[in-house]
């Protein structure tokens, strides 16, 4: 299984880390599946997955928008996959925000090239669509969807 980069946009108590990452891991014994980026500075990032208990620490992506989080982590992943093979995912994105803490969830991120899901479309001979709320770049051929989940439903990703 790839293992997702995780983001902080507000500052976040540490027993919500690892909460996700230890109370929402199922079934029992199953591995946690992110791997947290602390700060854009940050040089090395968990290949497999940040192992908790993660001690508290200043948020180095506090207010950053989602088009700035995608960004970062589509440059990291370039950079990492162009010199080794890699087991974070190119496709997921995780987001802890302000509202993470009261209730309990996670913003997922996906992300596809357009022209790859058109293709796939047309294969099955249905109607090219988009479904939901997603964010096309035409110019990137990239779709972003977006989903606020509960943080016990992440480990069905």
């Amino acid at each position: 299984m790839s293992t997702i980069l995780l983001f902080c946009t507000a500052q976040m108590p540490a027993r919500v880390i690892n909460c996700l990452m230890t109370d929402y891991a199922l079934p029992e014994q199953a591995a946690n599946i992110f791997s947290l980026v602390r700060d854009p500075s940050q040089e090395i990032l968990d290949e497999w997955q940040s192992d908790p208990p993660i001690p508290d620490f200043t948020i180095g992506f506090k207010g950053a928008s989602d088009a700035e989080i995608r960004c970062y982590a589509r440059n990291l992943l370039e950079d990492l996959t162009s010199h080794h093979a890699s087991s974070l995912s190119t496709r997921w994105i995780a987001v802890l925000d302000d509202k993470s803490p009261t209730e309990d969830t996670v913003v997922i991120h996906h992300n596809m090239r357009k022209s790859s899901w058109v293709e796939l479309l047309e294969e099955r001979e249905e109607e090219v669509f988009i479904p939901g709320q997603a964010e096309v770049n035409e110019a990137d051929d990239s779709i972003w969807w977006k989903w606020r989940i509960p943080c016990k439903s992440t480990f069905n990703i």
